[in-house]
């Protein structure tokens, strides 16, 4: 693009946003909002191999063993509930995985439609929504996946729109009903990722404090019991059941032996892989929350301290092998805030600076023409963005333990392949699923695998597979890690010795005493089929309690860290 050309794109950009912002328009402006979003949305659909770890889960229910992994023991190996139960809700109408996670990814999205229209009656900020959307990768890329995000991004939005009313002049009388729908909107997203809550909580304290003397105590403390009460019944169940609050997963990614320091350098490359593959989501995440800063409006501050909470969480965890997917939630709000008003109300310092930023921030013409004009060039000639994907698109780079998730399976699992190739016994048609039916269809009871998403899911439900990363095994996940697996957050485990003879026989006969007498508690917690007892009961209290962390003693461990 040339010198010249800049000014004569930017002199149409302003004449077409003026047409669309125009009355008459404004309906167009809906129309080519709706429809870019569709047609991105059915161009990138796919379906990640991770998700298929959640629906052998769920396969497990309908076949009557419960929502656990393998069909000996009671191990959550999802992170959202409130998606796992969404998943079964489809599972009772359709048997075909896959298009059931797409059908829900896409009533999903039209339902966040929905709650955008509600939050912006101006179809000219609407479409800048979605033109913002469809510059990240971060956000796009799981709209779809068979993962949760959709879902949460539904109730990241009401979270939005119902922080935005209560922070707006209104009646008391309907501060009232907005508290109590805020409230129960923060338990269903803590619901959906109980890590979720590193976005909310900063909010939700000052929506709380703001308002405390608006409702009577005993309002106060009916209104929290009911709002967080799935919340509260998820974790006395899986408390119940599983003998644990967290998932599975939890302790898989954080093996006893871990370097914290390690995972916090882990964290800062996970943002700067982003910053580097996906441009936008991290820097206009950073941009607005610097704004939200600067801005007059106390409340645009507090959301800008809830983002910048959630960021110091995923760096503190060491980010994820799925690029930008925990970036996803909070490019979502800022979005949201970039479009909010009095998130561009905001007071500068330094007076060179303050005379042109002013100008520009006060015009809503300035601030439109500029994101217009700024994320449509970006969309389209940034080297890689959810518009300009190709329908071929694939990517096998793993950057630092880092993959672009959709790059790396969508040749074998997008939509279109569906479309066009699902034929034969398995799809998608990767090795891991071949394999796994293999094993299905073999004599053999068990067998050890990493890679537990489609081979799982096609290895069926009556099939045990251990899973040396821990993720769907309780024993391998409290287990110290003897080495990294390729991704961020796959720590691979020692299998102990005797452990397959053991899973064989239903019982322990682990060849290191100490080991075998840790996985005897492991196993009347998540194998005793009685979940009343006295004797589990206690047991789960001493597991979450580190009563029996004595028994992987020192020897096991440095057994372990031998490379």
């Amino acid at each position: 693009m040339g010198k010249t050309d800049f000014p004569i794109v930017l002199k149409i950009s302003t004449r077409v946003l003026d047409r669309l912002m125009n009355t008459k328009g404004q309906w167009v402006t809906l129309l080519i909002a709706v429809s870019a979003f569709i047609f991105v949305f059915l161009k990138n659909a796919w379906v990640g191999e991770d998700a298929y770890i959640v629906f052998r889960s769920v396969e497990q229910l309908f076949a009557g063993n419960g929502p656990r992994w393998n069909p000996h023991e009671r191990v959550q190996v999802f992170t959202s509930p409130l998606w796992y139960v969404v998943l079964s809700v489809f599972r009772l109408i359709f048997s075909d995985v896959f298009l059931n996670a797409i059908i829900a990814s896409a009533i999903a999205c039209m339902v966040l439609f929905i709650v955008l229209r509600m939050i912006f009656h101006d179809h000219t900020r609407l479409l800048l929504v979605v033109m913002l959307f469809l510059c990240s990768s971060a956000f796009f890329d799981y709209t779809t996946s068979g993962l949760e995000n959709p879902l949460a991004y539904i109730l990241i939005a009401l979270f939005f729109f119902f922080y935005r009313k209560l922070t707006i002049e209104n009646p008391v009388q309907a501060k009232k009903s907005l508290i109590f729908k805020f409230i129960i909107c923060c338990g269903l997203i803590i619901l959906c990722r109980h890590d979720l809550l590193t976005l909310v909580l900063i909010p939700a304290v000052y929506i709380c404090w703001s308002y405390r003397r608006v409702l009577a105590p005993k309002t106060w403390l009916l209104y929290l019991i009911v709002a967080l009460s799935p919340i509260l019944t998820w974790s006395l169940f899986a408390l119940i059941y599983y003998g644990t609050i967290l998932p599975n997963t939890f302790y898989a990614k954080f093996p006893p032996n871990i370097d914290r320091i390690y995972m916090w350098k882990r964290g800062i490359i996970y943002l700067l892989v982003s910053l580097q593959s996906d441009t936008i989501t991290l820097l206009l995440i950073g941009s607005v929350v610097l704004c939200s800063w600067l801005s007059k409006r106390k409340s645009i501050a507090v959301l800008g301290f809830g983002i910048v909470l959630n960021l110091i969480y995923v760096v503190y965890i060491g980010g994820d092998f799925m690029q930008g997917r925990f970036l996803s939630y909070a490019y979502l709000l800022v979005v949201l805030m970039l479009m909010t008003p009095g998130t561009w109300e905001i007071d500068i310092g330094y007076q060179k600076a303050k005379h042109w930023l002013t100008r520009i921030v006060s015009s809503v013409r300035a601030r439109f023409v500029i994101l217009f004009v700024g994320s449509l060039l970006y969309m389209l000639f940034f080297p890689h963005t959810p518009m300009n994907s190709p329908f071929d698109y694939q990517n096998k780079e793993i950057i630092k333990g880092i993959e672009d998730e959709r790059g790396y399976y969508f040749e074998t699992s997008s939509l279109w392949q569906y479309i066009v190739n699902n034929t034969g016994t398995v799809f998608p048609k990767y090795g891991w699923s071949e394999m796994g039916y293999d094993f299905r269809i073999s004599p053999r009871r068990i067998t050890v695998m990493h890679a537990i998403g489609y081979f799982g899911y096609w290895a069926g439900t009556e099939k045990i597979i251990i899973d040396p990363l821990g993720f769907g095994d309780a024993l391998l996940a409290r287990l110290p890690y003897n080495g990294m697996w390729g991704a961020v957050g796959h720590f691979s485990r020692k299998i102990p010795a005797g452990y397959q003879q053991s899973l064989l026989d239903d019982s322990a006969k682990l060849q290191d005493p100490e080991l075998n007498a840790y996985f005897q508690k492991i196993r009347t917690v998540t194998q005793d089929k009685r979940l009343f007892t006295f004797d589990r009961i206690r047991t789960i209290a001493g597991l979450n309690f580190g009563r029996y962390n004595h028994f992987i003693h020192t020897e096991y461990i440095e057994e372990s860290l031998q490379r």
